[in-house]
């Protein structure tokens, strides 16, 4: 597409196959680095009855650290 055209590839010119769609269910699992980390630390806290040492310890990082990703 670029050696063929003359400028700019609009997006009509690029082929159904090659576009990625979103649909609205996806949306919700493009979220930032901080988002997942929160949420996924949040699933561990409920898990271990909100044992902040026993969640650090699993997620392998300092409780110290657990509480700053939370805030």
């Amino acid at each position: 597409m670029i050696i063929m055209s003359d400028d700019i590839i609009d997006i009509q010119q690029i082929p159904e196959h090659l576009k990625y769609h979103i649909s609205s269910g996806e949306i919700n699992i493009l979220k930032s680095l901080k988002e997942y980390e929160k949420e996924q630390i949040l699933k561990v806290l409920a898990a271990v009855d909100n044992n902040k040492t026993h969640a650090a310890k699993i997620l392998q990082i300092d409780r110290k650290t657990l509480n700053h990703k939370i805030i």
